[in-house]
């Protein structure tokens, strides 16, 4: 049996599978709102910088019955007099001073779009671990198949020379029937491996965005793994894991929480100015009418003393919220770092497995032609034979699968070291 090559038709290119998945995948799509969000959050009046301005007016009424008796012994009565007033006015608001804490906020709100930007990259990370993961999941099946059916192929030429023999005497029945179980046998497990594609390729166009059902060409092979330097791969891992860099800019949002907390203990100083305009009537008492206009302002100076001791605590809080944000950091690397270990290792003794491997497969290759001429001429029997056979099914699944296995542990030294989104 032959590994399975490129074949004329056209493949499915692991390029286009990521170039899909960047486009249409929708939990993707979903996250880049969120630094659309963040993004539309930093102004400075959300800082606290600008002035708030508004414009207020009422106008109020009413008939009432009256009698006035005045000093000089004079009345008056009027019943239904209509009393009306008029009020507009326009008001501005200004913080002049609050400890910095409007500063603070602005930065605050750079530091958050840069956090959901990373997050961005988080979830690009995760998209395309998975697409590539199950692209190669795929095309390991597909390989399979492939081994599968060649197999089958061996299978049929057995069955057809043991009929054969079986007619002209030289085997029994058995052998022939054993023969035909034997096929059937690896019949079925091509028939599995088709359920297991459809499985891989439904999962393969979920991350796509596409619907489970969507047709796709088969996948290109498994490229050939390259060994990796792991001293080129481990500076990586420290300078662009993206997981890494999330959690330090979650530490500096921390780091400005804590002066956010202090400021809280500073006055607050602040302009309130307004122009207000006045019109009222009276059809009854002293005044005819009233008209008043101008402008007036105050300035407000706010000096905590005692809110219950709820400063200090705040304070403190986020004292401890940046303390735990250290930790996290520390413990971040810790894992990527032997996140990257593990994996590097594994994949030196994956490749060790698979040079060993390759030449057990080029030695039950012979062994299965020798097998295969052998049994023509009768001087193997058929359990013999299908214990050639079957080792050399199970030694290039064997070569395959470990292939298959080198590429998800490149996927995931590629992840840690942040070299996935780094690529694009």
């Amino acid at each position: 049996m032959q590994a399975p090559g490129l074949s004329a038709q056209t493949r499915f290119k692991v390029e286009e599978a990521v170039q899909k998945a960047l486009a249409q995948n929708l939990a993707l799509q979903v996250r880049k709102m969120d630094t659309l969000i963040s993004l539309n959050d930093i102004t400075l009046g959300n800082a606290g910088f600008l002035p708030t301005l508004s414009l207020e007016g009422r106008v109020n009424g009413s008939f009432t019955n009256t009698r006035q008796e005045f000093l000089d012994g004079r009345s008056q009565s009027v019943n239904g007099a209509k009393n009306s007033q008029q009020f507009g006015g326009l008001r501005m608001n200004w913080i002049l001073f609050d400890g910095m804490r409007m500063f603070y906020n602005y930065e605050a709100l750079k530091q958050s779009h840069a956090f959901t930007q990373t997050n961005i990259l988080l979830e690009i990370e995760n998209v395309l671990a998975n697409t590539l993961n199950n692209y190669y999941t795929l095309g390991q099946q597909e390989q399979t198949r492939t081994l599968l059916n060649q197999n089958l192929e061996v299978s049929r030429q057995r069955r057809s020379i043991a009929r054969d023999r079986y007619e002209l005497g030289a085997f029994s029945r058995a052998d022939y029937l054993r023969a035909q179980v034997d096929f059937n046998t690896d019949s079925a497990q091509v028939i599995l491996q088709d359920q297991f594609i459809l499985a891989s390729r439904a999962r393969l166009n979920q991350w796509m965005g596409q619907s489970p059902d969507t047709p796709l060409p088969p996948t290109d092979s498994l490229a050939e793994v390259p060994l990796l330097r792991y001293e080129a791969w481990k500076e990586k891992v420290e300078a662009q894991n993206v997981q890494l860099r999330a959690e330090r800019q979650s530490l500096a949002l921390r780091q400005t929480d804590v002066l956010l907390s202090k400021s809280n203990r500073w006055p607050t100083l602040s302009l309130d100015l307004g122009y207000d305009a006045l019109n009222s009537r009276s059809d009854a008492g002293f005044l005819r009418s009233n008209r008043n206009y101008g402008l007036n302002y105050a300035l407000n100076l706010s000096v905590p003393i005692f809110d219950g001791d709820n400063r200090r605590r705040q304070q403190e809080n986020a004292q401890m919220r940046l303390e735990q944000a250290q930790a996290n950091l520390e413990n971040i690397g810790l894992i990527a770092q032997t996140d990257f270990e593990v994996a590097f290792q594994s994949y030196v003794q994956q490749k060790a497995l698979y040079d060993l491997e390759a030449n057990n497969v080029d030695l039950v290759r012979q062994n299965l032609d020798i097998a295969i001429e052998r049994y023509k001429l009768g001087g193997m029997s058929a359990l013999e034979f299908r214990d050639a056979q079957l080792l050399a099914l199970q030694a290039e699944n064997r070569l395959i699968v470990l292939r298959y296995q080198m590429k998800l542990l490149e996927i995931e030294i590629r992840r840690v070291s942040g070299d996935l989104v780094q690529a694009q």
